[in-house]
């Protein structure tokens, strides 16, 4: 009955936004409120929590097939330097920031963390629709993009560290952490080595039934593997993605699951307009905008600094800039691993949601009036370009 309200609710809302050209992306969060908790109540708290988990997984399944762990390595300077100081700075800076104010340094460190991420779901959408695939700036903000989702994997086990030892061992915590990580090592392996080559094998059987319940097991399994290990099933379903993607049929597995990719989408843009606290927002509307603003300003500022440090043109470096300056979803992932341990309260929480949904919001703006920007304040980049490197077809 959940399923049926929602995408109920979202067709009316989309109809209507199309008529008046709002974003598909601002439909998705209106449908959520507005069906949610905090709107006309038509769905439960824990039906939420479902539809925001199932939503996630098979987002971040769609999202690791898109990614090619060999393409990376060909612009490894982009991918490591470039995503590793946006990274860095933002956590330091905003840590830096949130310490002047008073926040614990646990929380502030984990707030930087996920403020550092942008939204490679919608900035790929965004990219893809306006022919931005194959351009320089394109490929360096899908780089970038690709570098923070492998790097939540961290974060995520650095969570119950960060929690304190209050209720766990802070060795074990620790221990945790190391065996994680080299899990993840493992699997990143198995995605350049094991998986294609197993998925070669299958392919020969012939048989379509054996190949997708092969491609359903690796997805289940990767997921279960690295939940043992306190990782939530969406990355482990992110990172089983990567695996299939290094496959020479990972095209076949993408067309299969690419007519329902906008459904698995709206599902999870819709579960985070659900927990939106209407009356929290209300409530503090004028300091979350300006919140919101000064974010989306000072992300944009970093990644400029970090793309033009590795040698890119300024325009360049300007425009991948514009289109990094939200929070990404992998954050409402890590958000819910922080509030669920107490690095988080209700209050931050709240703020973070309301904050994270209006960059998400601003993106399509963002990206739409960047190249007018560049136009009137800076030179056109080299004409023999600054980025030598393909990124994998469709990508």
């Amino acid at each position: 009955m959940a399923v049926v309200i929602v995408l109920a609710c979202s067709v009316g809302v989309l109809f209507i936004g199309k008529k008046i050209h709002i974003p598909f992306i601002i439909g998705y969060f209106l449908t959520g409120i507005i069906v949610g908790p905090f709107g006309l109540h038509l769905i439960t708290e824990e039906q939420v929590s479902v539809l925001a988990e199932l939503g996630v997984i098979l987002l971040m399944f769609t999202i690791g097939l898109e990614i090619s762990l060999k393409s990376l390595l060909s612009m490894k300077k982009v991918v490591l330097i470039g995503g590793g100081l946006q990274m860095i700075i933002t956590t330091f800076l905003v840590w830096a920031v949130l310490q002047l104010a008073g926040f614990p340094s646990n929380t502030a460190l984990f707030l930087g963390m996920m403020v550092s991420t942008s939204s490679t779901a919608i900035v790929l959408n965004l990219y893809q629709s306006k022919g931005q695939m194959a351009t320089k700036h394109g490929k360096i903000a899908l780089g970038i993009l690709i570098f923070q989702d492998l790097a939540v994997v961290p974060m995520m086990l650095l969570a119950p560290i960060l929690a304190g030892p209050a209720d766990t061992d802070l060795l074990a915590s620790v221990l945790n952490f190391l065996i994680g990580l080299a899990m993840l090592g493992v699997i990143l392996i198995a995605a350049i080595y094991l998986v294609p080559r197993f998925l070669q094998r299958v392919a020969l059987t012939r048989s379509n039934e054996l190949f997708i319940i092969s491609i359903v097991t690796i997805c289940l399994g990767i997921a279960w593997l690295m939940s043992l290990n306190g990782i939530s099933l969406a990355l482990g379903a992110f990172l089983a993605g990567v695996a299939i993607s290094e496959s020479d049929y990972s095209h076949e597995v993408v067309g299969q699951i690419l007519p329902i990719r906008d459904l698995l989408t709206s599902f999870f843009f819709v579960s985070i307009g659900m927990l939106l606290n209407l009356s929290y927002l209300g409530e503090h509307l004028l300091f979350i905008l300006i919140l919101a603003a000064v974010l989306i300003a000072g992300k944009s500022l970093i990644t400029f600094i970090s793309v033009k440090a590795i040698g890119i043109a300024a325009s360049v470096s300007l425009l991948s800039a514009f289109g990094l300056s939200q929070i990404g979803e992998f954050s409402f992932v890590l958000g819910a691993t922080g509030y669920s341990s107490g690095i988080l309260t209700d209050d931050v929480y709240q703020v973070f949601l309301a904050v994270s949904i209006l960059t998400m919001i601003m993106t399509p703006t963002m990206i739409s009036i960047a190249p007018r920007f560049v136009d009137r304040f800076l030179p056109p980049p080299d004409p023999q370009g600054t980025l030598r490197t393909n990124f994998r077809s469709g990508m």
